[in-house]
């Protein structure tokens, strides 16, 4: 039911990833995709397919339109037409906002021509956020055909060109003012919820830090015993669970994107040593970190969905 056109990875900072792919969403049924660890903007080549976010928002997404997000909850996707599959094509970009945050630090002078761009990027990278209309159909589908094109030559200068073009296509993103009634679910959520969805963003942001319940709590200015009940309420979880969550699946992912040795994705995703984090990937997948890499690369396929009948309401 889908299928990876290309995954392009080991790009230029701020970009970690470019991928596209196809799904089908069949008639009557929804699509779960994962949630994003890593924040997003995803480009819908086509359409007509209806989005569920957390708390029960539906936005309807047409050909041409694009979403940021940086969330780890599983986004729905239903067909509008109940009586006709529909075609669900999306070209991701997804960004490490570290490396944002470097290249904002690097851009000393106010006056410095990218620095506009980087802060407007990191802001369409917080939260939700659709943009209605974001691939013109000339301009920014050229450059979708370029990537396209580019991912089939692999030399010396793919990563660069990639980048760039990857590069000129968020551009385009950032130009545009998000549609005012899609702003991020947290304003539909009830205050509670916010509070612990607030916390989950903070976590997300600062995940290869040494973090402390007391930290996060602190970032809500709550108690670190009320935000535990928080995130049991909401999330059916602990605030430190959630933590280790989010390092285990930026951990997994450079696994397999990335060459480098277990020690330094272990810093690098926070956990204090390769041991601790063979620990926690043992128990997630009953694999260590070497034999994981080796099998999802020696089997990579894509199955980023779940099907389910749609439920009526």
């Amino acid at each position: 039911m889908a299928k990876i056109l290309y995954r392009l990875s080991s790009l230029l900072p701020p970009i970690t990833q470019v991928v596209e792919f196809i799904t089908t969403v069949p008639a009557g049924e929804r699509v779960e995709v994962g949630g994003g660890i890593r924040p997003r903007i995803i480009f819908f080549l086509k359409g007509g397919l209806e989005l569920r976010l957390p708390g029960g928002i539906v936005q309807t997404l047409n050909e041409g339109d694009a979403i940021s997000y940086l969330n780890p909850h599983h986004l729905e996707y239903y067909s509008t037409d109940p009586e006709q599959d529909a075609s669900l094509h999306t070209l991701q970009i997804r960004f490490d906002l570290e490396a944002i945050d470097t290249l904002l630090a690097s851009k000393t002078s106010k006056r410095h021509p990218s620095l506009h761009f980087y802060e407007d990027l990191k802001q369409r990278l917080s939260g939700f956020h659709h943009f209605p209309g974001a691939l013109h159909p000339t301009r920014e589908k050229e450059l979708v055909k370029f990537i396209r094109e580019e991912a089939q030559n692999r030399n010396k200068i793919h990563s660069g060109m990639i980048s760039g073009l990857a590069l000129a296509l968020t551009a385009s993103v950032t130009a545009i003012r998000p549609s005012p009634i899609d702003e991020t679910p947290l304003s539909q959520m009830d205050r509670g919820k916010g509070a612990a969805e607030h916390a989950r963003q903070y976590i997300l942001q600062r995940y290869h830090q040494k973090l402390t319940l007391g930290q996060i709590a602190w970032s809500v200015q709550l108690s670190g015993e009320h935000l535990e009940r928080l995130f049991n309420r909401h999330f059916g979880t602990s605030v430190i669970a959630t933590l280790y969550k989010i390092r285990l699946e930026h951990a997994k992912e450079e696994l397999v994107t990335t060459d480098l040795p277990v020690f330094q994705i272990a810093s690098r995703c926070g956990f204090s040593s390769s041991t601790l984090l063979g620990r926690h990937l043992k128990r997630d997948t009953g694999q260590s970190p070497l034999s994981y890499r080796l099998s999802a690369r020696e089997h990579e396929s894509f199955h980023p969905s779940v099907f389910r009948r749609k439920e009526t309401t």
